[in-house]
């Protein structure tokens, strides 16, 4: 390289992404010689970040702001070159040397929002870094549903709002994916009761959420030891799962009240649904529900017509309104008639024996 130099080379030369030889130095040697031979190293990229943005290790970082590159310098979205640190001595050295630690970009975000590696995101926190930080969208750093238990503890020991609300108004405890993470939340004061902007508890979010049954069920296995501390009564159930049938009898149990919705989703397959329903009917009563695949969309009108006259013969509740293909109706409403015609055939067939002594008498 340095014979290149000698010999006159443009050691400010860009390349399309208009980067000088600064930016693509590996090591530290290289950072010297091009230092010490005049390279510009304050230039910027198409993006406005200079060579600080690039580099990944302690003594490149050191190197750089020794020879007077802007350690505060933002690119073109506002951030600063911690926003970008991958590991813990780079990041440290950027903190040591002075840059902003609570710069925002121009989202709101600080760092904490953007690192990846939980070592990184410690020792920003352990430098006080602002925890409870909100973008413009009133979003926080923290990926509740990521985030292991450790980590988690780092931000409530500094300070973090156990409260702490999205755009939605939803707080972190609206996520109990992981119950040693709901633990930490409840231990640390998190309110099982508040609503989000739609007035919603976390019991009711998680129902109307997409959730598949898998996730619906695992989420109701977490907060099951702290449904004591719901305030809300009865607890609405606007949806059915195995998870919410082993709840309510955990619920009954326990004497606590709850209600289950007029129209209530279940979201099982075909093949699946006779088995549910036949297990569900075991716990509670089903004739006055209308079972939906969806909240605006009556089961019946998806289900094939076997399955509605199975729900007919088992007392599942069944507009035939709902029932939305004219010639699935026409057989339901026929088939309906042969069960009315059989009934009124059962009650008032008549008693031959006595029928016989009547016409000798």
């Amino acid at each position: 390289m340095e014979a290149m130099i000698n010999a006159g080379i443009n050691i400010n030369h860009t390349d399309m992404f208009n980067r000088n030889a600064l930016f693509y130095a590996t090591c530290p040697e290289t950072l010297c010689v091009l230092t010490e031979n005049g390279i510009d190293i304050n230039h910027t990229d198409t993006l406005g970040r200079n060579a600080l943005f690039y580099t990944s290790d302690a003594e490149s970082v050191q190197l750089l702001v020794k020879n007077g590159i802007s350690i505060n310098h933002p690119e073109l979205e506002d951030k600063n070159a911690l926003f970008f640190a991958t590991n813990e001595s780079s990041a440290r050295e950027l903190i040591d040397s002075g840059i902003d630690i609570n710069h925002t970009d121009s989202y709101g975000r600080n760092a904490l929002f953007y690192v990846c590696e939980a070592d990184v995101k410690r020792l920003l926190i352990k430098k006080g870094i602002n925890v409870n930080q909100r973008d413009i969208y009133g979003h926080n750093s923290i990926n509740i549903s990521g985030i292991d238990a450790d980590l988690l503890d780092v931000y409530f020991a500094a300070g973090l709002d156990p409260d702490i609300q999205d755009r939605n108004g939803n707080s972190l405890i609206f996520h109990p994916y992981k119950k040693p993470i709901t633990d930490i939340l409840i231990n640390n004061g998190c309110d099982i009761n508040r609503v989000n902007n739609n007035g919603e508890t976390v019991f009711e979010y998680i129902q109307t959420m997409l959730f598949s049954n898998y996730q619906l069920d695992q989420c109701l296995s977490v907060l099951t030891p702290y449904i004591n501390l719901i305030k809300a009564r009865p607890l609405i159930f606007n949806r059915l799962t195995y998870g919410c049938i082993e709840l309510i009898k955990f619920l009954q149990s326990q004497n606590i009240d709850y209600k289950i919705n007029d129209r209530c989703v279940v979201r099982y397959a075909n093949k699946d649904i006779k088995n549910f329903i036949t297990e569900a009917q075991k716990v509670i009563d089903l004739s006055n529900i209308t079972l939906c695949s969806w909240y605006d969309t009556p089961l019946v009108s998806v289900k094939n017509k076997e399955i509605i006259k199975w729900f007919i013969r088992n007392n599942v509740n069944v507009n035939i309104n709902d029932i939305e293909d004219q010639d699935i109706l026409t057989e339901i409403l026929a088939y309906l008639a042969l069960r009315e015609h059989k009934t009124l055939k059962t009650v008032i067939k008549p008693d031959i024996k006595h029928t016989a002594c009547k016409s000798r008498l």
